[in-house]
């Protein structure tokens, strides 16, 4: 079995030709396979880019793009939408939202928008 090259870029996680979530990462054929076990998308696309220049390529992407998985605080911080909710409470909010006609990742971004203007205080 041969192994997959590793080299440092962005990639573009696509669903259809909906770029749905961008990212960095100095491995991207490793990066790209720990999102399938987390989030669903089709295809991918990526951009081989120096180590020293991912942070900044990334934001422009982000920033151009906008896709819906990515959550941008700021000039200079992007979250990504793909983490695990553990503490109940946070799934008892997941519910509410959901009453409130309201996806997980806008009740995702609500949450997080409060707790980052929190710690910014």
């Amino acid at each position: 079995m041969e192994k997959a090259e590793v080299f440092s870029g962005i990639y573009f996680l696509k669903q259809g030709d909906e770029i749905i979530y961008i990212g960095k990462s100095v491995d991207v054929n490793r990066r790209v396979l720990e999102h399938r076990l987390s989030m669903k998308f089709d295809n991918y696309e990526f951009e081989r880019i120096a180590i020293g220049n991912l942070n900044a390529v990334e934001k422009f992407y982000v920033t151009k793009f906008q896709p819906k998985h990515n959550v941008v605080y700021g000039p200079h911080r992007t979250v990504p939408f793909t983490f695990r909710i553990l503490k109940p409470e946070a799934k008892m909010l997941f519910q509410y939202f959901k009453e409130q006609g309201q996806s997980k990742s806008q009740g995702v971004r609500v949450i997080l928008n409060n707790f980052i203007d929190e710690r910014l205080k």
